[in-house]
């Protein structure tokens, strides 16, 4: 029998985990695991040293993070991490172990004090972030933030970034669908279910996407069905698990979806792929 080996909060030992609940865990390249908690940081574990060091929350005496609620964390090189947290971004240098903080404004200059960051997607010298119920623009050479005024979801959900090409976003909303933001027109369309509308989405439960941006097609994943939509008219056509038809889906539920090499489609499900 494998033997199943645990890391957990011990007291009075400030090697262990900051705390037993883990909300996000994220392993760099050079073997850095990072793991996210809701109240106690963002703790940080060494597999050669088996050791944990933890960075909690900003203090007049010391560095630190924006808030102690940490939702993500996102890296490209190791030597650079940033970490999203309840009210801003936190940008931490591990060569010169600093942390800068970042903390959301918006367009008044006034800082936000609710909102976690729930997605964040790279541009060129920027990131694109769901920030609570709004899309934020990040420059980071500069530091600005410039929320997106033509997105306004109200109470539409949290949204996240999912995918950025050119001048196309696509935003995920939590309370179902996906938007399509054209930055360049500042051009908003909504993709959502309706029951009355056979052409809508299939479900508004979305759990994967695939931009084919040389065809104009997006392809949308769901808990019940698969979308193709054509960018060019914005139709849609449905696809489903059906035992009586050949060749249809084998289950509703759309796990993942890739485009091979020989541009064929493959559609992970609950059941086959």
């Amino acid at each position: 029998m494998e033997l199943i080996n645990s890391a957990q909060y011990i007291p009075g030992d400030l090697n262990s985990l900051s705390v037993n609940a883990v909300g996000r865990l994220f392993q760099s390249d050079v073997g850095l695991i990072w793991a996210c908690t809701n109240g106690y940081g963002i703790n940080k574990y060494n597999l050669k040293r088996n050791r944990f060091t933890s960075i909690g929350e900003r203090t007049k005496n010391s560095e630190g993070l924006s808030s102690q609620y940490v939702s993500l964390i996102y890296t490209e090189d190791d030597t650079s991490v940033w970490i999203g947290a309840f009210n801003g971004l936190n940008y931490f240098d591990r060569s010169q172990q600093v942390v800068r903080n970042y903390y959301v404004m918006d367009s008044s200059l006034q800082r936000l004090h609710k909102g976690y960051i729930h997605g964040i997607l790279p541009g060129k010298r920027l990131f694109w972030l769901g920030v609570g119920y709004r899309i934020v623009k990040f420059n980071i050479p500069i530091g600005e933030w410039k929320m997106i005024e033509d997105v306004r979801p109200g109470l539409g959900g949290v949204v996240s970034p999912e995918y950025y090409q050119n001048d196309l976003l696509l935003i995920r909303r939590s309370a179902g669908g996906v938007w399509l933001y054209k930055k360049d027109s500042g051009y908003v369309k909504s993709f959502e279910a309706s029951p009355d509308d056979p052409s809508s989405l299939s479900s508004n439960e979305v759990t994967s996407l695939l931009l084919e941006k040389e065809k104009q097609i997006l392809w949308m994943g769901t808990e019940y069905g698969l979308n193709k939509i054509y960018l060019n008219d914005y139709t849609i056509t449905n696809y489903y698990s059906d035992p009586d038809i050949a060749g249809s889906l084998g289950n509703n539920h759309i796990k993942c979806l890739y485009r091979d090499s020989k541009n064929r489609l493959w559609v992970g499900t609950g059941g086959v792929v």
